[in-house]
């Protein structure tokens, strides 16, 4: 699948970003010796390889649209050069520095670790709302660091929590891992603590003279120090923390004893195990130094809990770091095992959609949003469950709900990890597959648009170890929406159909009716990527203010689709019932117009009953406009749903499925996709694999997707 990040350097060694400024035609040298003229489109982007500036060109590796690399020498004039692939980064937002330094009473304030831990949280609180939008967990911890009283008395708490020989430790000069060997350790036997307390412990992990850190908490430091132990010695727990530390001699892991915290609450528990954790620096490299290869991954995977984790540590590690070299206060080294953050959102409080943009094939652009779930039941098979908004009120007009069967495709098991993925063309215009099937031309006045986007799975077939992608749409077209009778033209396929673009385009309605919401407010933010800088910024998606979808008029219908037929669909004959001769073939036998056609077979309804006959005998108001002209060039089915006038093609035109040529999706109903899956490469490492399965529980719980809801 592809990102909106180009595609990292292919080779060894450090290269500059280039981009083409100006779109040309340009003779090119390759690899090869030969030459080639080739139009590079101005945007396009690469890295390069080296300079040739006897003769002013530039020999570079240029990537398209579709990832495709061509290794060529271009004129050093038409392209821009910028940062080095080594220091690509997340961009953070702006940081700022307290001007004021907490004042405490503790004999150890002014000590170098007090002095770090007092600018350490200074920092992070004057930086709080920056964090808090990206995830960190700002409503207790302000109740804390608003109140100054609050805020000294909690890192009064958290110094003194520090034992004698912790505190000596962490204020070694230099801070030598040595300086923690005489630290009391946690063993099988102590150290026994009270019922009311929690102890913050350190386990290091030593090879000569490369270690690696870990913080922790527990009420039961012993019994959690026997867990560590055996994930490790194991080989089945592949959590980060315990792959590290497998990889340094059992004889020297230790977990230390550092601060022991008595009838403390549960935010300066987790103000205690962050301090200890940003004084020692025992957060993953990872986390706080962006790799592009791993931002590529987690957007290829789906997993917005790991991207939305990546862009707060990197801008709660920049907070941090400063703080302490404010402070003067020395780097401990080693790696880190550290990847969560307690003071972060979990993925139940607050959820966070990410997207991306990019081209298609045929250069439209693109919105595409990921995200991770698992295989649940539809019915009694298997299949894909998401619920969106307020769904688990039980008030189906304030949410929605994706139901999709897909126990027919290979490797499909459940439990087993699903990737979503929603593309929506930003020209509004249709998609290749999508997902709503009715025709462009309906009941509403955002019919075509509902065409622009598509839900597709992916997921990989265990057996055979290949990833398959595959298009889902809506089962049923000719449905009314239950909960507002009397008003045939609100069908279940197009509210819902209405209400995914709405969430995703994060719209609110002005005065919306009662079968749509007024909003979803979903905290979309979209992933920005800069070239040049080697660089990527996720900004929140504004909401977007609009009216309502409005009925569209017969009238209106007639002549867009009477333009259509001088156009797109020369084939087709639109309105009243055409001349037996017209259809090309036939005994005496009139056909039934071509709605009509496609869902005879499949859907049994009064609607569709008397259309080759054209009784006119359907109901349409009194003081409906071009009452005659609808009872003659309108049927049931055609007007009861659509608001439009039939159309009609001839015999030849039909293929042997009851289905028009795919020239012709959108005049009528769009075939549901019938192919076998699609093999695509993998989207995913498969370390980040193997995580998302160790996740499945959790997100399963979060999508809901345990339930007997039945295909939509």
């Amino acid at each position: 699948m592809a990102s909106s990040l180009a595609l990292p350097p292919d080779r060894p060694g450090d290269m500059r970003a280039v981009r083409i400024h100006t779109s040309r035609t340009v003779n090119v040298e390759l690899p090869d010796g030969g030459t080639r003229d080739i139009t590079f489109a101005a945007g396009t982007v690469g890295y390069l390889l080296y300079d040739i500036p006897e003769r002013n060109k530039c020999a570079v590796q240029l990537i398209n649209h579709m990832g495709q690399r061509l290794d060529c020498t271009v004129p050093r004039r038409l392209i821009d050069i910028g940062e080095l692939s080594s220091n690509f980064a997340i961009r953070r937002p702006q940081i700022v520095q307290s001007q004021r330094a907490t004042t405490i009473s503790h004999r150890r304030a002014n000590d170098a670790a007090g002095r770090a831990i007092r600018f350490l949280w200074d920092d992070l609180h004057i930086n709080g709302s920056v964090l808090g939008d990206l995830g960190l967990k700002t409503d207790r911890l302000n109740e804390v660091l608003d109140d100054p009283s609050k805020k000294r008395d909690a890192i009064n708490t958290i110094i003194a929590s520090f034992s004698d020989q912790a505190w000596t430790a962490v204020n070694t000069p230099g801070l030598p891992i040595s300086a923690f060997r005489n630290i009391p350790r946690i063993t099988t036997t102590r150290p026994r603590i009270l019922g009311s307390q929690t102890m913050i412990y350190l386990r290091v992990y030593i090879d000569g003279g490369r270690f690696a850190t870990y913080t922790g908490r527990s009420s039961d430091p012993i019994g959690r120090q026997i867990q560590h132990d055996f994930a490790i010695r194991g080989d089945t727990n592949n959590l980060g923390h315990y792959v590290e530390a497998r990889k340094y001699p059992a004889a020297n892991r230790y977990a230390l004893q550092m601060m022991l915290l008595t009838d403390a609450s549960e935010i300066i528990i987790k103000m205690a195990e962050t301090t200890l954790c940003s004084l020692l620096g025992t957060w993953h490299p990872a986390l706080t130094r962006s790799s592009h290869t791993r931002l590529q991954d987690e957007l290829g995977s789906g997993s917005t809990r790991s991207i939305n984790h990546m862009v707060l540590m990197s801008s709660f590690g920049t907070v941090a770091a400063t703080a302490l070299e404010r402070a003067n206060y020395p780097k401990l080294g080693g790696r880190g095992c550290n990847w969560s953050l307690p003071l972060e959102e979990s993925n139940f409080e607050k959820r966070e959609w990410i997207r991306y943009r990019i081209q298609t094939a045929d250069r439209r652009s693109m919105l595409v949003y990921r995200w991770q779930s698992s295989v649940g039941t539809v019915g009694k098979q298997l299949g894909l469950v998401a619920r969106f908004g307020s769904v688990s009120t039980g008030d189906i007009e304030k949410g929605f709900g994706i139901h999709v069967k897909l126990d027919h495709l290979p490797g499909i098991k459940k439990g087993e990890p699903l990737v979503i993925s929603v593309e929506v063309m930003e020209d509004g215009k249709p998609h290749p597959t999508p997902w709503y099937r009715g025709p462009i031309h309906g009941a509403w006045d955002n019919c075509h648009e509902l065409h622009s986007f598509t839900i597709k799975v992916e997921w990989k077939d265990q057996a055979s170890n290949q990833w398959y992608t595959y298009p889902v749409g809506y089962h049923e077209v000719i449905s009314v929406f239950e909960q507002r009778p009397g008003d045939s033209t609100i069908t279940r396929d197009w509210r819902k159909a209405t209400c995914i673009l709405q969430f995703f385009h994060n719209r609110r309605y002005r005065n919306p009716p009662s079968y749509l919401l007024s909003h979803y407010s979903p905290l979309i933010r979209e992933a920005v990527y800069d070239h040049l800088s080697q660089s990527i910024s996720f900004q929140i998606v504004p909401q977007v203010a609009l009216d309502p979808p409005a009925h569209v008029s017969f009238a209106q219908n007639f002549m867009s689709l009477g333009r259509a037929s001088e156009s797109s669909w020369p084939a087709i004959a639109v309105g009243p019932q055409p001349q037996l001769s017209w259809f090309g073939g036939g005994k005496g036998h009139l056909p039934s117009c071509v709605l009509c056609q496609q869902t005879i077979a499949s859907h049994k309804s009064s609607l569709t009953v008397g259309c080759s006959k054209r009784k006119g005998d359907f109901h349409v108001a009194a003081d409906e406009p071009n009452r005659d002209r609808i009872l003659q060039a309108s049927c049931r089915l055609c007007w009861g749903i659509f608001r439009r006038p039939c159309i009609w093609v001839k015999f030849g035109q039909w293929r042997e499925d009851r289905g028009i040529p795919p020239s012709y999706y959108g005049a009528a109903i769009t075939p549901k996709y019938s192919g076998a899956a699609i093999p695509i490469e993998a989207p995913m490492t498969v370390e980040t694999y193997q995580q998302l399965e160790a996740d499945m529980e959790e997100t399963a719980a979060l999508d809901d997707g345990l339930g007997d809801e039945e295909e939509d």
